[in-house]
């Protein structure tokens, strides 16, 4: 070989070697997070009934106290089964060293079938590792799902080397499909999708044997996928429910769903959302969906079209853009048949220089920016109870299901649907749950019981499921507080996931609500929301404890400017409780923490103290001063009905003494929205919103009225607050 050309293979070696461990780094970064997902636990607890009854099936019903079906055949017992042995031997590391391994196969699949081509050095095929990595957290839980992604990945590797493979024996790997699916339909309920990328793929073969001789396969291969595809349809049927299984799937599933029966119990499941809701991924999934058409077009302007990609691709790609649950799916299909149809590596010749230098420098970059987007999303954009690192998530009620066991292991436990998993794990079977992550035992009420805690409907909830314990994780804040202020309830024990209650009639033990490590949160947004929490219930001392761990994480850096709008919050909330209301109008009036506000609760506090400084003014006389207050206690917090009250009653009193009646009497456009809308406005809008409930509005309403009808000749009193 000569040297150029050694010098010239040696640069993309080199540069795909880079890019192989930036994948890996992509790989550790992107995934580096605890256990977020609460169905592991329940999965836990069904592994371990399985291993401990010497079982394979189960009622369903018999770990919570609530009514419940045991219709739906939920068939996993293999991965159960799997990973509770796994957290047995080896704990929460075995759990992660398996979610990594799961989603590693992609990467070391798409690297051998590479190698087998010898491609594996083309710099676009870590790219593809690269971006699809990125793109599947819907298979990056330890969960059966994962099983489901590792399948995917081998039943699309397998297909390939089936394709590209011509020696006589190549159709023994048709048989590895049938294998395969024995396991796949005992493992996750997604070997639905798996038969039909063995019928998608079939029927893609029937069109290249008439419309492409470029990629029709040998006619006896072809003949045993058809009889492997026909297997593995037979396998199926192989599970502790048999037939069953099949047809229940097709009832509770496929048709409950086409039917839109259950719109309303999937809406609030992140599993079953669209995927255009995480633009993060829609980005990424174009890249790598723009690399393979452009891999593809090459074939298409050479006339050369495999209708079995073309069936592949865009039949997952529409059940990709479905449900974020169906996204990995399509990943491999996209990944691996652009190393499929990639037929040499990078140009050598000079004429491809150009070219050649294109596709190092974008392979190059579209990894940098995807190992970019991981740091960012993993460091900064994490929602709900995340973080970068490992361990439990807080969703999970872990010292919550502790505090149970130890004082109160014989109550009845009500909970909110996220947290059941987990304490079916913990606490079963001395303590039932209410409703768990399962979902399908529930069915017959789950839908009254998401209308209701959405609704915060705290009395139709204790009628239907009568409970000594409540605890509600901070998704349902509204719920949570209800509960706080309820007299039948009493606050116990405070968690990094929720808060529990116990009934009134239970005697508390004489133990710290509000341990030290409850307030301990490494997520901004939920220390900003327990933060709220904490105010709102009138917890200032515990709010400035979390303050103080909130400034120790969060205080430099990206969360720097949030977290100093939140000192200023807690500064605000302190003055206005000692009557400093100078104080806070100087904290949050700034251009900064109007913009920054959008939480509403920040001008919520900024239009009390108006309306205070408005209440001063007013009982000394001053009434211009006065009305200049309660205009920006509107502009505040202008839904507020106290503030419309006040507004009204203030800007008609000052019409009717002031000299110059038609200029006072208007009130600015930017408050309400028109030009010149007078103070009749306002105080209509206070009328109609406190009408259907007056209660504790009853002598404003009364001076409203009489102000509309022009019957009122005093000074009105201006409400408090």
């Amino acid at each position: 070989m000569a040297p150029e050309q050694k010098q010239r293979l040696s640069q993309p070696f080199v540069l795909s070697l880079l890019l192989w461990l930036l994948v890996v780094a992509i790989l550790f970064v992107r995934y580096g997070l605890p256990i977020k997902d609460g169905d592991i636990w329940f999965h836990l607890a069904y592994g371990r009934y399985f291993i401990e009854q010497g079982t394979l099936t189960l009622d369903h019903r018999i770990f919570s106290w609530t009514p419940s079906s045991n219709e739906t055949i939920y068939c996993a017992w293999l991965s159960q089964i799997a990973f509770y042995l796994l957290y047995k031997l080896g704990g929460l590391k075995a759990l992660f060293a398996m979610r990594y391994l799961g989603l590693a196969s992609y990467v070391i699949l798409l690297a051998w079938f590479a190698r087998q081509k010898n491609l594996v050095w083309h710099p676009v095929v870590p790219l593809l590792a690269a971006l699809g990595l990125f793109t599947v957290p819907a298979a990056a839980f330890a969960k059966p799902e994962l099983f489901s992604f590792i399948l995917m990945n081998v039943f699309v590797f397998i297909w390939w080397k089936i394709k590209t493979t011509h020696t006589n024996r190549t159709y023994r790997f048709c048989y590895l499909f049938p294998l395969l699916m024995l396991i796949w339909v005992n493992s996750h309920g997604v070997f639905l999708f798996g038969l039909f990328f063995l019928v998608v793929i079939c029927c893609g073969e029937w069109l290249n044997y008439y419309l492409s001789s470029s990629y029709v396969l040998d006619r006896n291969i072809r003949r045993h996928l058809f009889i492997a595809t026909g297997l593995s349809f037979l396998l199926t049927l192989v599970t502790p429910y048999g037939w069953s299984y099949q047809y229940n799937l097709y009832i509770e599933t496929i048709l409950t769903r086409l039917q839109g029966h259950e719109e309303n119990l999937y809406s609030f499941v992140v599993a079953y959302k669209s995927i255009f809701k995480y633009g993060s991924l829609v980005f990424i999934s174009s890249l790598l969906l723009l690399t393979f058409l452009m891999i593809f077009w090459r074939r298409v302007r050479e006339k050369r079209i495999d209708y079995a990609v073309i069936s592949a691709v865009v039949s997952f790609t529409v059940l990709y853009v479905w449900m974020f649950r169906t996204t990995y799916l399509v990943i491999p299909i996209l990944a691996f048949s652009s190393v499929g149809l990639m037929e040499h590596d990078l140009p050598a010749s000079s004429s491809n220089l150009l070219t050649r230098r294109f596709i190092t420098t974008a392979s190059a970059a579209g990894v940098l920016l995807v190992l970019g987007m991981s740091v960012w999303l993993v460091r900064y954009k994490q929602i709900g109870p995340l973080w970068s690192g490992f361990g439990v998530c807080d969703m999970s009620p872990v010292s919550s299901a502790e505090y149970i066991q130890k004082y109160f292991p014989d109550a009845r436990l009500a909970n909110t649907y996220n947290t059941g998993a987990y304490f079916m794990w913990a606490l079963w079977p001395k303590t039932p749950v209410m409703i768990d992550a399962r979902r399908f035992p529930y069915e017959g009420w789950l839908a009254k019981y998401v209308e209701d805690v959405e609704q915060c409907n705290l009395t139709a909830l204790e009628e239907q499921f009568p409970s000594d314990l409540w605890f509600v994780d901070f998704s349902f804040p509204r719920l949570l507080l209800r509960l706080n202020g309820a007299k039948q309830w009493q606050l116990a024990h405070w968690d990094k996931g929720g808060a529990l209650f116990v009934h009134k009639d239970l005697p508390l033990p004489d133990v710290d609500v509000f341990p030290p490590a409850s307030i301990d949160l490494r997520n901004f947004r939920r220390s900003r929301l327990v933060l709220f929490l904490f105010m709102d219930m009138g917890k200032v001392d515990i709010a400035e404890q979390l303050m103080a761990n909130i400034q120790q994480r969060f205080g430099s850096g990206y969360y720097a400017p949030d977290v100093a709008q939140l000192t200023r919050y807690v500064n605000a909330v302190k003055a206005l409780q000692t009557g400093e209301l100078n104080t806070v109008v100087s904290l949050l009036q700034s251009e900064q923490a109007a913009s920054d506000a959008s939480d509403a609760r920040m001008n919520r506090i900024l239009a009390l103290a108006y309306n205070g400084l408005a209440l001063q003014k007013w009982m000394q006389s001053q009434w211009p001063e006065a009305v200049d207050y309660v205009r920006k206690a509107y502009k505040a917090s202008p839904q507020n009905p106290v503030a419309l009250y006040n507004l009204g009653v203030a800007e008609w009193y000052l019409a009717q003494t002031s000299s110059q009646p038609p200029q006072r009497q208007i009130v600015s456009s930017s408050l309400l929205g028109s030009q010149q809308v007078r103070w009749k406005q306002p105080l209509k809008r206070f009328v109609t919103m406190v009408r259907g409930q007056s209660k504790g509005y009853e002598a404003a309403l009364s001076v409203a009225s009489q102000v509309l009808r022009n019957e009122y000749r005093e000074v009105p009193p201006l409400m408090k607050q």
